[in-house]
């Protein structure tokens, strides 16, 4: 096994053998086993390990240690052959790390590439529930239903547990998790059941992380958590049955952030978040339904209470499809900040205007709007249908700051800034952020310029930001 490891840092050799010039002999070797052992925390366990030939001071210093990284870190470039060795050593040398029966460990992670049996990873977090694990993070391709060892739902040392598996998750009936704090997860749930366990056996849980998780065999869960802090919701895989027949009811009253990007796959509602601060929501709906625009009104209607929204254009796309958006739309009367995101590779051009104007009629105390990819263009060259309907509340009595960024001089930019000359009346500060394209076009900057003066007489009292 040694002989496939790699030898620690030349550096490290040539302290301990005293070749460096102008270093006694084997310094650091002298240093307190508290100093060495952090020295080691910074290298990759298999080279922390690695160390142990140095000399006689150093032989068992590792075991000292508490914080373990094993990943494969297996390269193409190898042949398949060598990769199996490596992948063989590294793996006996977990199984020699987890046991033996020396210190606790505060944070350990497993991550592998390559496939592993699942007796394996069974027994590895046994022996790390065993010496007391605070941080455990396992990111294996087990491809299979799979068992965790039971103690790991009973722990009480455990804060922070990852589970990035490509497994369905069986968990046992008795679940007790007193002291974890953060869960993020990204496996395949075995049913309603197991699942509403889980999360019944957090008490004190605070973040929670559900990446792109398997709902299928699931109908209708609850997941009550009144400590949860921060949600984290990552469902963006697609599979042959785009929308199912599941339904996640969150309830966290102390949640402060959410961030929720999905293909809405499953029925999300969020109830009673009354504490919460920011959101970010990107819906993306590939069907145009009228069931996806339902879900994403519903989905809406669970944040009405957030104060800063960071909304993406195609979730503004996705609700476009529902009829009488604007009767459904929820009153966001605690809303101060609102930002309409655009993917980089996104295509403005389905941006939706009349959407937004909706959401702005919504949005009595709102003070700043951030809009990356200015209007539609199609919208204000054809009718001018959004300037014609009543002006937002928001706009003529609470916006102070608005900006705009990628500006590239056209018609629907303008038409918006001179909009908001005549109706934000109480605006203090707009902030125009150039495009590429704009900054290399100097006659374009020139004409522009020009009806800018006109908008700035109109805004007497707001600074123009032209940047």
């Amino acid at each position: 096994m040694d002989s496939a490891l790699p030898s620690p840092s030349s550096k490290i050799q040539k302290l301990v053998k005293g070749e460096d010039k102008g270093v006694d002999k084997d310094i650091i070797s002298k240093l307190p086993d508290s100093i060495l052992l952090y020295i080691l925390s910074f290298l990759l366990t298999k080279d922390a390990v690695r160390t142990s030939i140095l000399s006689t001071k150093w032989r068992y210093l590792w075991t000292g240690m508490s914080n373990f990284d094993f990943n494969d870190d297996l390269s193409y470039k190898k042949t398949k052959e060598k990769n199996i060795e490596l992948g063989t050593c590294l793996l006996e040398l977990v199984d020699r790390v987890l046991l033996n029966d020396s210190a606790h460990i505060k944070k350990l992670r497993l991550s592998f590439d390559m496939p592993v049996r699942p007796f394996r990873p069974y027994l590895w977090v046994k022996f790390a529930v065993m010496r007391n694990v605070q941080d455990l993070d396992l990111s294996l391709p087990v491809n299979t239903t799979f068992f965790l060892h039971p103690s790991l739902f009973t722990s009480k040392s455990l804060t922070k547990l990852q589970l990035y598996m490509d497994c369905v998750l069986k968990v046992p009936s008795s679940i007790c998790l007193s002291a974890l704090k953060m869960l993020h997860l990204s496996v395949e749930f075995l049913d309603d059941q197991s699942c509403q366990q889980l999360f019944s056996g957090c008490p004190v849980l605070q973040e929670l992380v559900l990446y792109n998780c398997v709902y299928k065999n699931l109908k209708r869960i609850t997941i009550s958590i009144p400590t949860l802090r921060r949600l984290t919701i990552y469902e963006l895989t697609l599979g042959p049955d785009d929308f199912l027949d599941c339904e996640i009811k969150i309830y966290a009253t102390d949640l402060i952030s959410l961030s929720c990007e999905t293909y809405l796959t499953v029925d999300l509602s969020f109830c009673n978040l009354s504490s919460l601060v920011d959101a970010f929501v990107d819906v993306t709906n590939y069907n145009d339904t009228l069931q996806a625009a339902h879900r994403a009104l519903k989905l809406l209607a669970g944040i009405q209470g957030v104060k800063s929204l960071r909304i993406s254009n195609e979730t503004l796309g996705c609700v476009s499809y529902a009829e009488n958006i604007r009767a459904h739309l929820p009153m966001f009367h605690n809303l101060t900040r609102l930002e309409v995101y655009v993917e980089p590779s996104g295509d403005p051009g389905e941006y939706t205007d009349e959407t937004l104007m909706d959401i702005l009629q919504k949005t009595p105390s709102l003070e700043s709007l951030d809009i990356p990819e200015g209007l539609n263009p199609r919208t204000c060259l054809v009718g001018e249908d959004w300037i014609l309907n009543s002006v937002p509340h928001c706009l003529r009595s609470c916006l102070k700051e608005f900006s705009i960024s990628n500006f590239n001089g056209k018609v629907a930019e303008i038409e918006l800034l001179k909009y908001l000359s005549k109706n934000a009346t109480i605006l203090e500060r707009m902030r125009i952020y150039s495009s590429e394209t704009f900054e290399a076009d100097l006659k374009k900057q020139e004409e522009i310029n020009n009806q800018l003066q006109i908008l700035r007489e109109g805004l007497a009292s707001c600074i123009f930001e032209f940047l």
